[in-house]
């Protein structure tokens, strides 16, 4: 006969409660311990004193068909009527963490907010938030507290402007930074700290003698470990954590395929770019050769126009040259003629003489 597994590791393993269906569990029981485990976390991380909450349904009805739905982990009540939500998140959904907590925060004042209330009377809302990651990896605080604010003018980025009426009140506890303090001692953690390293490390067999420390010195906290201890004795709880942790590995698997494809994409898009930046480079290369080219031949062809006026201009100097020196020989033929007329030549013979023709030694011989 096949004994079925048991989903439980070992027959002390805790259940972990950075789990949502855990965190959940362990805070949501209608006994009293859990009570008072649920408000002495809300008490730690209020910094007051919380005497009693009251449980509520964790999803308020929606207003209209397209208004989005929202399921609080754990939405209560405190004695002064002061809404507040707190929830386990461990990880940071396409880092909108904070719209997120603004929205629900934004929820709650909706809803506690009556028709024919006096604005005075309108109640603070909480949204308290235990982080299993990073939110402000500037800030080495592991608790925050947001409110509505001024924004800061100026060059002081850092100033803090007047606040409206802090009815709006996003509170923060990020377990990654509680976990730096592990190696300090008990007796000096505060009480949300010591809350805050419960639930770092509550399912860590190897950190069991640092908690028992803190069992010892927070009974609060000492019945949150004895509840996890009941609730991890039960499959069925082990069931939804490991469901909900496949479900988690799947959405981060699912965004990391995503962040993966949106990477992908984006260096097609900038490799597309880019060959279209070449493309357009080598047009205006190739055009450029082209102007340049077409420069070459236009100064080609005004060298050519040049050197031809240059050979019309040398040809016009040589014809002008030979020119003068026909004037010249031909003045030079008459004044030689005049002499041989002189001295009693016949026309005849001073023609044949100096080369003149027999018409322009007559014409000599009339001057």
């Amino acid at each position: 006969m096949n004994m079925r597994k048991p989903l439980r590791p070992s027959p002390t393993a805790l259940l972990n409660p950075r789990s949502d269906p855990t965190f959940k569990t362990l805070f949501t029981q209608n006994t009293p311990e859990s009570n008072d485990a649920l408000r002495d976390l809300i008490s730690a991380m209020l910094g007051k004193a919380v005497r009693s909450i009251k449980l509520l349904p964790n999803e308020p009805p929606k207003k209209s068909r397209t208004e989005k739905q929202m399921a609080f982990d754990v939405h209560c009540v405190l004695e002064n009527g002061e809404p507040a939500e707190i929830e386990m998140q461990g990880r940071d959904k396409e880092h909108s963490y904070a719209g997120r907590a603004e929205a629900h925060a934004a929820r709650l004042l909706a809803h506690a907010t009556r028709r024919g209330e006096s604005w005075k009377d309108i109640p603070k809302v909480y949204q308290l938030s235990v982080l299993n990651f990073t939110y402000d990896s500037g800030d080495k605080s592991a608790f925050s507290w947001y409110t509505m604010r001024k924004k800061a003018s100026g060059r002081n980025e850092d100033e803090k402007g007047l606040s409206l009426n802090e009815r709006l009140n996003v509170i923060y506890l990020e377990l990654t930074k509680i976990r730096r303090l592990r190696h300090k001692p008990v007796a000096q953690l505060t009480k949300l700290e010591r809350w805050g390293m419960f639930l770092a490390y509550a399912d860590k067999p190897e950190m069991q003698e640092y908690l028992h420390a803190i069992l010892a010195a927070e009974e609060c906290i000492m019945k949150a470990n004895e509840i996890l201890e009941e609730i991890s004795v039960d499959e069925a709880n082990w069931y939804l954590q490991n469901a909900y942790d496949d479900w988690e590995r799947d959405q981060l698997e699912a965004a990391a395929l995503k962040e993966e494809n949106a990477r992908e994409y984006q260096k097609n898009v900038q490799e597309r770019q880019k060959i279209l930046q070449d493309r357009q480079k080598l047009t205006q290369d190739r055009q450029k050769i082209v102007q340049d080219q077409q420069k070459l031949t236009q100064d080609q062809q005004k060298l050519s126009q040049e050197q031809e006026m240059l050979e019309q201009e040398k040809t016009m100097l040589e014809r002008e040259k030979h020119l003068a020196m026909e004037r010249g020989v031909h003045a030079h033929a008459k004044e030689t003629a005049k002499r041989l007329l002189g001295i009693g030549l016949s026309e005849t013979q001073v023609a044949e003489s100096v080369g003149l023709s027999i018409e322009e030694v007559r014409q000599l011989q009339q001057d």
